[in-house]
């Protein structure tokens, strides 16, 4: 076996078992902080939602459905019910009338604000065996891969 091809393999096994432990930390993440959720009668959905649009103002649908990485007619349906519910609004875009711009209410931030707690206990759950710099460290580089304040990117063709 050449060098250049065990480096290879080398590469893709690591690529792999990167993969896997993201995914894996991703859903474990998840799971938890949506158990500590609906042990209050709450929705990982509507945090997540309202989270976002409290965090970074409001979003188009669409722009929400990437950040949410939900699907859009999924996500179309919860927001009818959070507007139902008065936690969200939606009116059309100022700048292109075609889209509509999702806002968190005063009730929606008061959601969110009173749900957070318990998502914040299912992520000390799960990351209580890093210390406070091993959490630093993983912030850091996760920023780096995928920056928070990122621009929506676009789906390329294949």
């Amino acid at each position: 076996m050449t060098k250049q091809l065990k480096h290879s393999q080398k590469t893709n096994l690591l690529a792999e078992e990167l993969y896997r432990h993201v995914n894996r930390a991703r859903r474990l993440l998840w799971t938890t902080a949506a158990g500590c959720l609906e042990e209050q009668g709450e929705s990982i959905f509507t945090w997540q939602v309202l989270c976002t649009l409290v965090r970074y103002g409001a979003k188009t649908q669409r722009d929400l459905a990437y950040a949410t990485a939900q699907h859009p007619a999924g996500l179309s349906r919860l927001l009818d019910e959070l507007e139902a519910e008065a936690l969200i609004s939606r009116k059309p875009d100022p700048v292109d009338r075609r889209k509509l711009l999702v806002r968190a209410t005063a009730k929606g931030k008061a959601r969110f604000e009173g749900a957070s707690p318990a998502v914040w206990r299912g992520v000390d759950e799960v990351l209580g065996v890093l210390t406070a710099a091993q959490r630093q460290d993983l912030r850091n580089l996760l920023a780096v891969l995928v920056p928070l304040d990122a621009p929506v990117k676009k789906k390329i063709a294949s």
